[in-house]
């Protein structure tokens, strides 16, 4: 009996889904975890969680900032569009973020990219890479 808990750990691992493969290393999390935190945590929150009604337009007549963790429309995009927004600011979708075009480089957007994208679910970062980015590589 005391040797079954030798080989718990390794039965354990094999009854759970394993995480899928993700395109970006750790490192690009930590990288993008900074430029968010400077960039765009003041509008899109702690954790990307967004604001809460962020499909209603705001007094102004604007859509507030979503959330970029996953459990809104951003990954329904593929990452050109979203480095397109990120370049040419909320404006195509009647937002307030202002462009980043001249502030971040492609670096940068791959972190950030890599830093919203660690807070989605496996299933839904699947579904990015099989149906959204049909195959294209994230560069």
């Amino acid at each position: 009996m005391k040797y079954l808990f030798l080989f718990l750990p390794f039965f354990l691992v094999g009854c759970f889904p394993q995480s899928q493969e993700r395109w970006y290393e750790k490192e690009r999390i930590s990288k993008g975890k900074t430029l968010y935190n400077q960039y765009c945590i003041s509008c899109h929150n702690k954790n990307a969680a967004g604001t809460k009604d962020w499909k209603k337009t705001d007094k102004d007549g604007f859509l507030p900032p979503p959330p970029l963790n996953g459990t809104a429309h951003t990954w329904h995009h593929d990452a050109d569009l979203l480095f397109k927004i990120m370049d040419e600011g909320g404006a195509l979708y009647n937002g307030k973020m202002p462009p980043f075009k001249d502030v971040l480089t492609k670096e940068d957007k791959l972190n950030i990219l890599a830093y919203i994208q660690n807070f989605w679910k496996n299933e839904t970062y699947e579904i990015w890479i099989e149906e959204i980015q049909k195959g294209r590589e994230v560069k």
